[in-house]
């Protein structure tokens, strides 16, 4: 299917988005993929998604379905890819993990790259090598990078990556959908958002509402991580946890807070500033260059570790940056566009 008078007859317009950890969950990664297949759809392409998650729940027999159930992501997805990739050798792959890169058809990829975290705050002893060795060398040979913050931009221009900045997109609430409940009528002072990786640095937000014992918190982690923090952590009795939210009650939790805490020691973008800005939150941040460069000015900012200013911060009564951060976050999605990024990308091929 082709887009009216914009491409030669001969032009082959099929995507592979390859996204190895696709589910159910909300992330910075499934919203780019979302966007990636509404928007190069309405734009002509055939669009398919490769995950480990798809040729799960595609495989049969059983036995077959319950190996891939085991098997990591890249060793799934990774032979799925180079099956279509020698079928099709035109298809175009835009590959949303970075450290799934696969080593094919790098003339005909685009990597979105979304941060360096793995360097300094590995999974794996794997994914640290690839990420320092492996990656470079893969990326390089692309035919674009596109990185998602100014942050992330200067790390891969350190490891001699070109990429292109195309902030993440937002749906923005409608004027007519505007109300905003009182800071004052919220049941929670603050709402976290994260997993328990290391750089998440959970245990920041866990001691500045211990010191807040009259005051209600909550957190939002996937649910391995919601079932873990308990274990791992002293979680006062103020702090209530969730987990598997769908995007309803994700935004309900949110505006029933009166502020978004960040304590991340690293991003590459950071989605739950901007999600929690949208729903009226004030927003609590630290000090870190990614958070100075997307929220300077709208932001309490604290050192991470200084858990005793964190609260004190929570303490106060929120600030109104609600219209000020809409006209923050709309200029992001305005500047480029995702979509037309990549078609732009594959049309010049």
């Amino acid at each position: 299917m082709l887009r009216a008078g914009s491409a030669p007859a001969n032009r082959l317009v099929t995507v592979l988005i390859h996204f190895p950890q696709r589910s159910a969950g909300s992330s910075s990664m499934s919203c780019y993929c979302d966007l990636l297949v509404n928007g190069l759809s309405k734009l002509g392409y055939e669009v398919h998604v490769v995950s480990k998650q798809g040729l799960v729940e595609a495989a049969r027999p059983w036995p077959w379905r319950m190996l891939l159930t085991k098997t990591p992501a890249v060793l799934s997805t990774w032979p799925a890819l180079f099956r279509q990739h020698l079928k099709y050798p035109k298809h175009w792959i835009v590959n949303i993990s970075q450290e799934y890169i696969p080593p094919f058809a790098a003339s005909k990829s685009i990597n979105i790259i979304h941060d360096l975290i793995q360097i300094d705050y590995p999974r794996s002893r794997f994914v640290g090598f690839f990420y320092r060795y492996l990656l470079p060398k893969l990326a390089r040979n692309s035919a674009l990078n596109i990185s998602v913050s100014n942050s992330t931009a200067a790390g891969l221009a350190a490891m001699r990556i070109p990429s292109r900045v195309v902030y993440n997109e937002f749906k923005l609430p409608d004027r007519s959908e505007d109300a905003i409940v009182e800071s004052g009528a919220r049941r929670y002072t603050a709402c976290w958002v994260g997993t328990l990786s290391k750089h998440k640095n959970i245990g920041d937000y866990l001691a500045a509402s211990e010191a807040l014992p009259d005051k209600t918190f909550v957190a939002i982690l996937p649910e391995r991580d919601a079932r873990r923090v308990r274990i791992e952590f002293e979680v006062p009795a103020n702090v209530d946890i969730f987990h598997s939210l769908d995007a309803k009650d994700y935004d309900d939790v949110l505006r029933a807070s009166r502020f978004l805490v960040s304590t991340s020691l690293a991003e590459g973008f950071g989605r739950p500033p901007a999600d929690g800005a949208i729903a009226g939150c004030d927003i609590v941040l630290t000090d870190i260059p990614i958070y100075r460069e997307l929220y300077q000015g709208l932001a309490h900012f604290y050192v991470p570790g200084d858990t005793a200013n964190l609260a004190a911060t929570l303490a106060k009564t929120p600030m109104d940056i609600y219209a000020n951060a809409l006209e923050r976050i709309k200029g992001w999605g305005e500047e480029h566009s995702l979509v037309d990024v990549i078609d732009e990308a594959i049309s010049a091929s």
